[in-house]
């Protein structure tokens, strides 16, 4: 197959295992979904999957190694190679950084510059959606970039999502170029010049996103700052990672949920069988209550500020209850009798 260009720029590995929907429109919703996609794109490895099965199937050495990693299920087969490939990419963990050293206490980490820098990116908006310790709310918002591509818009047929892409994390992100979802910007500096004067005005533009007017020096620091969440010499993964068990959030007894600055309050509750619950948007921004579960699939459209959606739970049992533009907004139902 000859090499031709993809229509989008490949996205980060880096810090996958917190994120809810991957691929920059986010249509798979974890990364065991994800990794079928690169295999059986007709531009990428265009691989039938029934067919790698059977070659992987094929090698002793590679049915051995399947059959150590799952011994309940010792099988070459296409759930355990999402599910391998899956957990060896929630090993990508970015290292720490100068700016992680600056972050802990080391005032010398950083230079007056690169404070600067991360001054101005708290000042300008960046922050807004480029927040978290990774550098990125996992959601998805239209940044003004002149392309037909509908991103997010396609995978939710929501007008209010088009042109949609998935906040990049900004770890690592000084080896990354060329940026954006389709790869147009070289370089950081043309990444902070984007957001100066670059900007498409149309209608599904993010609330989240301003013009920033920043000068030519203070473009120069952002940069200098957006360096020092790149680590220094070569990024080297963990042996393993172990993830944090969480600790369950106790389910209170309301029937009025409200969503501000990204996010559900309270974030757990409990209702009856058929019991109603009502999703009042107190924010600023247009958000979409999205159900996927066997015993209830619902879509509210898209949500703007000050409407209210409401949904009654059919079954027993407990739901996860997600925002379709900012899929970090998540929210338990458990139903009982």
């Amino acid at each position: 197959m000859p090499r031709r260009p993809l229509a989008r720029h490949t996205p980060t590995l880096w810090n996958l295992a917190w994120a809810r929907n991957v691929f920059w429109d986010g249509r798979a919703r974890s990364l065991e979904e994800q990794v079928a996609g690169p295999i059986i794109a007709p531009d990428e490895m265009a691989q039938p999957m029934d067919r790698l099965i059977a070659r992987l199937a094929a090698d002793r050495d590679t049915a051995r190694a399947f059959a150590k990693a799952f011994p309940k299920d010792p099988r070459v087969s296409e759930d355990n190679l999402k599910k391998a490939i899956a957990t060896y990419e929630r090993t990508f963990v970015s290292p720490q950084t100068r700016f992680d050293r600056w972050i802990e206490g080391d005032a010398a980490a950083l230079s007056p510059q690169e404070t600067e820098g991360f001054r101005l990116f708290n000042k300008s908006g960046c922050a807004n959606c480029h927040s978290g310790w990774a550098f990125t709310d996992h959601a998805f918002y239209d940044i003004g970039l002149p392309s037909d591509d509908r991103g997010r818009g396609a995978v939710l047929r929501l007008e209010q999502a088009e042109y949609a892409f998935k906040t990049p994390s900004l770890r690592e992100a000084a080896r990354r170029a060329p940026y954006m979802h389709d790869g147009p910007l070289g370089s950081l500096a043309d990444v902070v010049k984007h957001y100066v004067g670059g900007i498409a005005d149309r209608a599904t533009r993010s609330p989240d996103l301003r013009r920033s007017d920043l000068s030519a020096g203070e473009q120069v620091a952002l940069v200098a700052f957006l360096d020092t969440l790149t680590s220094e010499g070569e990024p080297q993964l963990p042996d393993s990672v172990v993830a944090e068990a969480s600790q369950p959030v106790p389910a209170e007894r309301v029937t009025s949920i409200s969503q501000h600055d990204k996010t559900f309050t309270p974030t757990r509750v409990r209702v009856r069988r058929g019991e109603r619950l009502w999703f009042l948007n107190n924010d600023t921004r247009t958000h979409n209550i999205r159900v996927f579960d066997d015993k209830l699939d619902f879509d509210s459209g898209a949500q703007e500020p000050g409407e209210t959606v409401e949904i009654a739970f059919p079954k027993t049992g407990s739901y996860l209850v997600f925002c379709g533009i900012h899929p970090k907004m998540e929210f338990t139902v458990d139903v009982g009798r």
